[in-house]
C-alpha cells in the first residue's frame, strides 16, 4: 500500500450573527495598516447597556445634580463661550457635569474643550486645528477620499446626523473622560470616546444635542487615534438616528460599523490578533466592557471583510436598515442585490481568516485584498491514526482549527454535526494549486472526506465546519485502512429502557463508529442474538418476543468498519414485566385536581399521599387519599376543610418528620370575596388536618397556582401568583414561608419584581439539601410571543436574587416549567418550548453550581404538540419526566381567561381532537431514554404529574382522563423502571494507595483514597458512620467524600496536610449495600454477613519530609504578531504552594498556572527597552522550600529603515540586519537554547519566529578552533528538521544568510580532504522548481579560485552560485530553481559548471513543473 506524508487542518466555524470591521479601501495600491489600538474602549455600548443604572447611581451619589440644563434653543455659539455639559463618569457609572469652552466653530461643528483640560494644557491649539481639519476637509491618504473630511465621508455612507438641537451642528466635546484607567495597578484600558443615546431625548441628564465625546487623557489628542475616535463616535450618533433600537441585540452591528468608520476615514484597522487566536468567540455576542478587546477585533474584521468584498455601501445599508442585528444584515444584503446569504458570507469569512491566500484567485472570497493576516495556529495537532472520535463544542457563529500530519494515503476524515442543526463543511487545500471544496453532509449532518491528496497535490487540508444559529457539538475522527487494529471501546452503558412484558431496548455508546450486537438468553450462555450493521457511536437495539415475568441475561458488543471486534461488555440482567405489573388505577372520579404544584407526596413510612379538589353540590372542597401499596388500594377520601368556598388546586409536601403540608386557593365566604392562599398541616398521615390559615391575599385580585415544598428542617415554603385574568391568569409571584413547621408565617413577599413583562404564572418550587429555595415560573405576553422561563433563589428565605431568564424562547415562547433538585443540589428544569410554529418540544436544562447547561430536547411530537412536563428524581440520581402529547393540535393555546370559580384546573386549551396521551422519559447517567406512552387510549388524558421524589426503580404518575365533560377521572400508575440487580454480595475491585504502600504524599493536594466497587452501591449508605480514614498521629481525618455511580468509585480527599511518615488506616463497614440491598463481602468468603464480620480495612504510610527546593526551567516565546509581548513559561520541578513570581528589569509580577496543567505557569511581559534582559523566577513548594531559576535573553527595538545588530547575551552569536530588511519597525529577541541531547551544541531562537524578511540577514557565530571540523549554520524547519544555510567560514567566524527569522544552530562535519577534483551529481534529480532545493557537492584537494554557475541549453548563464577562493575540502552548494532575478525558471534540462585554474567540470540536471 502506497504511503506518503500528509498534513491536514480542521477549521470549525459556527455561524451566528456578528460583525467585524477591518479597514476600508486605502489609496490606490496601498495596504491598509493594522494597529493594536491597545486599551481603547468605546463607551457607547456600555451606556446602552446601563442607562437605567446611570440614572439610579446619579440620584444616589449626586442628588444635587440637576436633571436638566438650561435650554439653548436657537442659540448661536461663538469661540470663547462656556457651556455646561452632562458627561458620564464610567468609574462610578453615574452622570456628572463639566464646564467646557468653545474653541472652534465651522459650518458643521462646534469644538468644545473641557475647561480643566484647557487649563492643564492637555489640549493645544494645534490639536484643535487638527480636529477641525480632519472633521471638515481632509483625512489621511488611506481614506476613501483624502480630500474629504470625516463629516463628508461618514455621512456619505451612513446618512446625515439626527440634528437633535435643530441648529444643524455636531458638537465635539474633548475632555478627560473619567474611567478606571490606572496603569500602576494594571488597568490599561480606557474610554476613548462615546456617544450617549440620552442626548437625543428630552429625558433626565440629556444634553439635547448631536454630541460626541472624545477623551484627552490618557488618549493623546495629538495622536491620530483621537481623530479615529471622532469617526467612530460620529457613526454611533448617525446610527442612533437611523435605527435607534439597534443596540437591543445588535451591539455587534453598531460597533462593527463604527470600527469600519475609522478605516473609511483613513485610520488604521484594529489588529485582530486575539480574535484570530481565539476564533471560538461567537460573532454576534458582544461584551462592551471586554478589556481584552476581542469582541472589538472580531466586529472590526467582519465589517472590513463585508466592505472589501461588497463595498462600503453595504455597511451603510446595514446601518440604515430598520431591522436589528442579524435580520438587519440579511435585509441589507437583499436590498443591495447581493445573492449570497449571510451564512454563505460568514462561511467564506471563516475560511479567509485562516487561508488569506491570494493564490485562490483575484477578488477571492477566501483572502483579503488590502491586508495580510498573521498565520493562525491550529487548536489541536494530531499525528497518530486511526484517530478516535474527538468531541468539540463551539458557540454559534464561531470557528476552530485542527491540524493533522502523518503518513497514510488511506486516511479518511469523518465529521458529525449536531443532528437537526444547519451545518456546513468546507475543505481548504493550500499548496501549489490551492482550492476550497465543500464536504457533502447528509440529513443527519454526517459526512466524510478522503485525505489521499495530502502530500501530493496539497501541503495541508483545512476543514471549515459551520454551525448556523445555535451552538454546536460536533465530532471528528480519522480512519485508516493501514493502522486501525483497535477494537471499539464501550465507554457508557449498556443500559435497558423500561422492559415491558415482551420487549425492551438496550443502549450503549462506543468510541468509534461500529455495528450493534446484543446476545441474550435465560442464562449467561445466551443462545439468541440481534445485530444491526449500521456504523454508529450511539447504539440502540430493541429485543422483542420476550416472555413476561422472566429474567434475561445479555451482553453487547460492536465491530468497527475494519472488522476489529467485537469487544463484549460484562453480563447484565433485566426482568420483563408480569401481566399484572404497571396497571393503571382509577383513584377518583373527580371534576379536576391540582396542576404543577405537586399534588402527590410520599412520607418516610412509604405512604403515598394525594390531594385533589372535587365539586360537591354547589361547592368545591379539597380531599386527601393515600396508598401504602403503590396504588393497588387507596384509602377513603378525607375532607381537609369544609369552611372555605371554591377550594382548588391543592399542593402538598411531606417533611422529614412525616408531616403533610398542603396549600391551596379558596374564598373565605361570600361569592364576591377574592381567592386567597390557605395552608393546613396533618401530623397523622392525613387522618386529621389543622384549621386553614390564610398566608396570602390581595385586595384587588385573585391568587392562584400555589406550590409548596418543605426544607431539611421540616419547614414549609409556598409560592403563588396573582391572577389578572387579562393574560393567562398572570401577574406577580409571591412567597411566604414558616420557620416553625407551619405554626406561624412571615408576611407575603413579591419575588418577581423587575422581571420580564410581569405576566408571571404557574410558579414551581424546590429546595436544596442546604436550604436554598429555587422558584421558577413563566413570564411574558402570550400575544407578543415573548414568554420565557424565569427563576429566583434565596438562601436566607428573606432576600431573593434578581429574577433572571434561564431560557431563550424559540420563534414563539417557552412555558410550563417543572423544577426538581436532587440530593447533590443539582437543579433540573424541564419546560415546553414552542420552538417554531408546529414544532413544540419538551426541553431540559440543569444547573450544578456554575451555569445553566445548554437546553436539549427530550420529547417532541410528530403529529401534534407536547406540553405540561412534570419532572421528578430518585435517590440514585435517575430523572423521570411525564408529559402530555396531543395528537390533534400543533399549537399551544393560552390558559383560559375565565373567573377562577369556574376554572377547576389550569384551564389549558382542550385538544382539538379527543386523543391526547401521557408519555414518559427517563434520564440515567446523563442520557435521556424514551419510555413511551403510558395511557394509550382514545380519549383526552391531561395534566400529568409526579411527586417531587420517587422510589428508586419506579415511576409514579397521576393524570386526568377526560371521558366526557362530566366524567373526569384521576388515573394513577406505578411503573417499575429498574432492571433486576444481581444478588451477589458487594465486592471491592481496586484500592489506592495499595495496602502497606510507603512514600504516599502527605500533602492534601495529592493525598486521596480510592475504592472501586464491583457493583453499584446505594450512595446514601456511604457516610461517616460507614467509611473512615484515620491517622495514627492525628486521629480521624476530615475531608471530602464523593461517589461516582457510573464508575462505581468512592474517592476521599483530606482538607489539611497530613504529617510525614505517618500510618494511615482506611475502614469500610460491611453494612454498605449494593443496589439490590446485599452488603459488602469484606472478608472474601462469598457471603454478606454484615458488620463487623465483613468490615474491610487496610493501611499505608506517608512519605518522608520534603526538604528539596524546587528548580525552575524557564521558557521564552515572543508573540508572533504582537511583537512587544513575551510569553514567559515556568516549569517547576514539583507542585508549588502558590503562583511563582517573575522578575525582569526590576519589575516583579506573578506567573499564573496554565489551566489543566499542574506544572506549567505563564506570565506576560511587555518589552519597553533594549539590551540583555535577565529573567528570575522564584517559587515555594508545598513544604515551604524556596527555589529559583534564571535565564538571559536579548531584546532590541529595530528600525526597518536603518536595521542594526542583535547579539546573544554572551556575544557568541549575532544577527546583522541591513536597511529595509524588516517589514516594519519591531522588537527582535534572541534567546539562547540548549540543544537536544547531552552533547548537542547550543541553539539560538530569533523572534518573531518565521518572520519573512524583505532582504536576507547575516548570521555570525564564533566557531571552535578545530581544523578537522567544517562548520556551517543550520535553520530549523517547521517540521523539526534542520536546513543548512549557504555561507562560509572566515577567520574563525561562521557566516550565513537567512530569508526568515527562527531557530538556528552551529553544525559541523568532520573535514575530509579529497584526493582529486570532482563535481558530483545533484540531488534530488530531477527536482520540482519552487518546491524543492537541489544540492551540489564540490571536491577540492587544494585551495582554489572557483566559479560555479547554472546554464540553460543555449549556454546562457542563469544563476551564479559561487565565485571566489575556497579552501581544500568538500563544499556544498544549493540551488532553488530560480534565476538571478529570483524568478522560477521553466521546466527542462539545465547544466551546472565548475571552472577553476587548470580545469572544469560540467553536469546535467532536470527540472520538473
Amino acid at each position: 500500500m502506497r504511503k506518503r506524508l500528509f498534513s491536514f487542518i480542521i477549521i470549525c466555524i459556527l455561524l451566528v450573527a456578528s460583525s467585524t470591521s477591518p479597514a476600508a479601501e486605502p489609496g490606490p495600491g496601498g495596504l491598509v495598516q493594522l494597529e493594536e489600538k491597545e486599551g481603547r474602549l468605546c463607551g457607547t455600548p456600555i451606556i446602552a447597556q446601563q442607562q437605567q443604572l446611570l440614572i439610579e447611581n446619579t440620584r444616589r451619589l449626586s442628588p444635587e445634580l440637576p436633571a436638566a440644563l438650561a435650554k439653548e434653543a436657537g442659540v448661536t455659539h461663538v469661540v470663547g463661550d462656556t457651556l455646561s455639559f452632562f458627561t458620564v463618569d464610567f468609574s462610578t457609572s453615574a452622570y456628572s457635569t463639566i464646564k467646557a469652552v468653545c474653541r472652534e466653530k465651522t459650518a458643521q461643528t462646534y469644538i468644545f474643550v473641557g475647561a480643566e483640560d484647557l487649563a492643564s494644557n492637555r489640549v493645544s491649539e494645534a490639536d484643535i486645528a487638527d480636529f477641525k481639519t480632519a472633521f471638515e476637509s481632509r483625512t489621511p491618504a488611506g481614506s476613501l477620499d483624502p480630500n474629504q473630511g470625516i463629516y463628508s465621508l461618514v455621512t456619505g455612507i451612513y446618512g446625515p446626523p439626527p440634528n437633535r438641537s435643530g441648529d444643524g451642528y455636531v458638537y465635539i466635546l474633548i475632555h478627560d473622560i473619567k474611567d478606571n484607567y490606572d496603569p500602576d495597578s494594571g488597568k490599561r484600558v480606557y474610554i476613548a470616546g462615546y456617544f450617549s443615546p440620552t442626548d437625543q431625548t428630552n429625558g433626565t441628564y440629556s444634553n439635547r444635542k448631536d454630541l460626541i465625546n472624545v477623551d484627552c487623557y490618557p488618549q493623546n489628542p495629538s495622536h491620530a487615534g483621537a481623530l479615529a475616535t471622532v469617526a467612530h463616535e460620529f457613526q454611533h450618533l448617525i446610527h442612533h438616528g437611523q435605527d435607534a433600537d439597534e443596540d437591543e441585540g445588535g451591539l455587534w452591528v453598531n460597533e462593527g460599523a463604527s470600527e469600519y468608520s475609522e478605516v473609511l476615514c483613513g485610520y488604521s484597522l484594529r489588529m485582530p490578533t486575539y480574535y484570530l487566536l481565539h476564533p471560538e468567540r461567537s460573532l454576534t455576542q458582544f461584551n462592551a466592557s471586554d478589556e481584552n478587546l476581542w469582541d472589538y477585533q472580531k466586529v472590526a474584521l467582519w465589517s472590513y471583510y463585508l466592505a472589501e468584498k461588497f463595498g462600503p455601501e453595504l455597511i451603510g445599508a446595514i446601518v440604515k436598515d430598520p431591522k436589528n442585528s442579524l435580520e438587519g444584515v440579511r435585509s441589507a444584503l437583499i436590498k443591495r442585490g447581493i445573492t449570497l446569504s449571510f451564512e454563505d458570507i460568514f462561511s467564506n469569512f471563516a475560511v479567509a481568516n485562516y487561508a488569506d491566500n491570494p493564490a485562490l484567485g483575484e477578488n477571492s472570497y477566501y483572502s483579503y485584498d488590502k491586508i495580510r493576516l498573521p498565520s493562525l495556529p491550529a487548536s489541536t495537532p494530531h499525528s497518530v491514526y486511526p484517530l478516535k472520535d474527538q468531541n468539540r463544542t463551539l458557540p454559534n457563529y464561531s470557528m476552530g482549527y485542527y491540524r493533522f500530519t502523518g503518513e497514510d494515503s488511506t486516511a479518511v476524515l469523518h465529521l458529525q454535526g449536531k443532528p437537526g442543526a444547519e451545518f456546513r463543511a468546507r475543505i481548504y487545500a493550500p499548496g501549489a494549486t490551492p482550492s476550497v471544496q465543500s464536504v457533502a453532509l447528509d440529513a443527519t449532518n454526517t459526512g466524510q472526506f478522503p485525505l489521499n491528496n495530502i502530500g501530493v497535490s496539497a501541503e495541508a487540508d483545512v476543514l471549515t465546519a459551520i454551525s448556523l444559529g445555535s451552538s454546536n457539538a460536533f465530532t471528528y475522527a480519522v480512519t485508516s485502512d493501514l493502522t486501525d487494529r483497535a477494537m471499539p471501546t464501550i465507554f457508557t452503558g449498556p443500559q435497558e429502557l423500561i422492559p415491558t412484558g415482551t420487549s425492551t431496548t438496550i443502549t450503549w455508546n462506543t468510541d468509534e463508529r461500529s455495528t450493534s450486537l446484543v446476545e441474550y438468553g435465560l442464562t449467561s450462555a445466551y443462545g439468541s442474538s440481534l445485530a444491526d450493521t449500521a456504523l454508529v457511536t450511539s447504539h440502540l437495539v430493541t429485543l422483542t418476543g420476550l416472555q413476561p415475568n422472566t429474567t434475561y441475561h445479555y451482553r453487547v458488543g460492536s465491530i468497527d468498519a475494519y472488522g476489529n471486534g467485537p469487544r463484549y461488555s460484562a453480563d447484565f440482567q433485566f426482568r420483563t414485566a408480569s401481566g399484572s405489573d404497571n396497571t393503571i388505577a382509577v383513584v377518583e372520579q373527580s371534576h379536576s385536581y391540582a396542576y404543577s404544584g405537586r399534588s402527590m407526596a410520599r412520607t418516610q413510612d412509604g405512604t403515598l399521599h394525594l390531594l385533589y379538589h372535587q365539586v360537591s353540590g354547589s361547592r368545591r372542597f379539597v380531599y386527601h387519599k393515600s396508598t401504602a401499596d403503590n396504588g393497588a388500594t387507596w384509602s377513603d377520601p378525607r375532607l381537609v376543610d369544609e369552611s372555605l368556598y371554591h377550594s382548588g388546586m391543592p399542593a402538598v409536601a411531606a417533611d422529614h418528620l412525616g408531616r403533610l403540608h398542603v396549600a391551596w386557593h379558596a374564598r373565605a365566604g361570600s361569592a364576591d370575596d377574592k381567592l386567597k392562599i390557605y395552608y393546613s398541616r396533618s401530623d397523622d398521615n392525613g387522618l386529621s388536618w389543622s384549621a386553614p390559615v390564610c398566608i396570602g391575599s390581595h385586595d384587588q385580585n385573585d391568587l392562584l397556582y400555589a406550590a409548596i415544598a418543605a426544607d431539611a428542617e421540616s419547614n414549609p415554603h409556598v409560592v403563588w401568583n396573582i391572577a389578572l385574568y387579562d393574560d393567562d391568569y398572570a401577574g406577580d409571584i409571591y412567597y411566604a414561608g414558616s420557620g416553625d413547621g407551619g405554626l406561624t408565617w412571615n408576611a407575603q413577599t413579591m419575588i418577581s419584581s423587575g422581571a420580564g413583562d410581569r405576566r408571571c404564572h404557574v410558579p414551581v418550587i424546590d429546595i436544596t439539601p442546604a436550604g436554598e429555595i429555587w422558584v421558577a415560573w413563566t413570564d411574558g405576553l402570550f400575544d407578543q410571543e415573548s414568554r420565557k422561563i424565569w427563576h429566583t433563589r434565596s438562601t436566607d428565605h428573606v432576600t431573593w436574587s434578581s429574577p433572571a431568564a434561564v431560557t431563550t424562547s424559540g420563534v414563539l415562547y417557552d412555558r410550563y416549567p417543572s423544577l426538581v433538585i436532587d440530593d447533590r443540589s443539582v437543579v433540573h428544569l424541564a419546560y415546553t418550548d414552542n420552538y417554531t410554529p408546529g414544532d413544540i418540544r419538551i426541553m431540559y436544562i440543569r444547573y450544578d453550581g456554575g451555569s445553566w447547561s445548554e437546553p436539549i430536547p427530550v420529547a417532541q411530537s410528530t403529529t401534534g404538540n407536547v406540553s405540561a412536563p412534570s419532572l421528578t428524581c430518585d435517590s440514585l440520581g435517575v430523572l423521570y419526566l411525564v408529559y402530555r402529547d396531543d395528537q390533534g393540535s400543533a399549537t399551544l393555546g393560552r390558559y383560559a381567561s375565565a373567573p377562577a370559580e369556574t376554572a377547576d384546573g389550569p384551564a389549558l386549551a382542550k385538544p382539538s381532537a379527543s386523543d391526547s396521551d401521557i408519555f414518559f422519559a427517563l434520564c440515567r447517567k446523563g442520557g435521556w431514554l424514551s419510555g413511551g406512552n403510558i395511557s394509550s387510549d382514545d380519549v383526552a388524558n391531561e395534566y400529568p404529574e409526579t411527586p417531587r421524589r420517587v422510589q428508586p426503580g419506579a415511576l409514579e404518575a397521576i393524570w386526568m382522563r377526560t371521558v366526557t365533560t362530566t366524567d373526569n377521572r384521576i388515573q394513577f400508575l406505578h411503573l417499575q423502571t429498574k432492571p433486576e440487580t444481581a444478588r451477589q454480595p458487594l465486592g471491592i475491585s481496586v484500592i489506592s494507595p495499595e495496602a502497606d504502600a510507603g512514600e504516599v504524599s502527605y500533602f492534601k493536594q495529592f493525598f486521596f483514597v480510592q475504592v472501586d466497587f464491583n457493583q453499584r452501591v446505594i450512595s446514601d449508605s456511604i457516610t461517616a458512620a460507614t467509611f473512615r480514614v484515620t491517622s495514627a498521629s492525628q486521629g480521624p481525618l476530615v475531608g471530602f467524600i464523593t461517589y461516582d455511580q457510573s464508575l462505581r468509585r468512592l474517592l476521599f480527599q483530606v482538607n489539611v496536610n497530613l504529617l510525614p511518615e505517618d500510618l494511615i488506616t482506611v475502614w469500610l463497614s460491611g453494612s454498605i449495600p449494593q443496589e439490590g440491598g446485599v452488603g459488602l463481602d469484606g472478608n472474601g468468603n462469598g457471603i454478606a454477613e454484615g458488620s463487623p464480620a465483613d468490615d474491610f480495612s487496610w493501611s499505608f504510610r506517608t512519605g518522608a519530609p520534603d526538604l528539596q527546593a524546587p528548580a525552575f526551567t524557564i521558557g521564552i516565546a515572543q508573540n508572533p504578531v504582537l511583537n512587544r509581548y513575551m510569553d514567559i513559561y515556568l516549569f517547576p520541578s514539583e507542585v508549588l504552594l502558590r503562583n511563582p513570581a517573575v522578575e525582569i528589569g526590576g519589575s516583579i509580577f506573578p506567573a499564573l498556572r496554565v489551566p489543566g496543567e499542574a506544572f506549567i505557569y505563564k506570565a506576560d511581559y511587555r518589552l519597553d527597552q533594549s539590551g540583555v534582559m535577565q529573567i528570575k523566577a522564584t517559587g515555594e513548594d508545598l513544604a515551604g522550600n524556596l527555589g529559583q531559576g534564571e535565564r538571559l535573553f536579548t531584546a532590541q527595538f529595530m528600525l526597518a529603515e536603518s536595521g542594526g545588530t542583535l547579539s546573544s547575551p554572551d556575544g557568541r552569536f549575532s544577527l546583522q540586519i541591513g536597511e529595509r530588511s524588516l517589514p516594519h519597525d519591531l522588537y527582535l529577541t534572541l534567546v539562547p537554547e540548549k540543544g537536544v541531547g547531552a552533547e548537542a551544541d547550543p541553539e539560538w531562537v530569533i523572534g518573531p519566529e518565521r518572520l519573512s524578511l524583505a532582504r536576507p540577514v547575516q548570521l555570525r557565530v564564533a566557531a571552535p578552533a578545530q581544523e578537522e571540523k567544517r562548520y556551517f549554520i543550520e535553520q530549523k524547519r517547521p517540521d523539526g528538521s534542520w536546513k543548512p544555510l549557504p555561507g562560509a567560514v572566515e577567520e574563525g567566524v561562521v557566516k550565513a544568510s537567512a530569508q526568515s527569522l527562527g531557530t538556528f544552530r552551529l553544525a559541523s562535519v568532520t573535514q575530509v580532504i579529497p584526493r582529486q577534483f570532482g563535481l558530483h551529481q545533484n540531488y534530488p534529480n530531477p527536482f520540482r522548481r519552487g518546491v524543492e532545493t537541489t544540492t551540489f557537492h564540490l571536491d577540492l584537494p587544494l585551495q582554489r579560485e572557483v566559479e560555479v554557475a547554472v546554464y540553460n541549453l543555449l549556454g546562457e548563464r542563469i544563476r551564479l552560485l559561487t565565485r571566489g577562493t575556497l579552501a581544500a575540502g568538500v563544499h556544498t552548494l544549493h540551488w532553488d530553481g530560480r534565476d538571478e532575478n529570483r524568478n522560477a525558471v521553466a521546466s527542462g534540462v539545465y547544466f551546472y559548471r565548475c571552472v577553476f585554474p587548470g580545469g572544469s567540470f560540467t553536469r546535467k540536471m532536470l527540472i520538473l513543473q
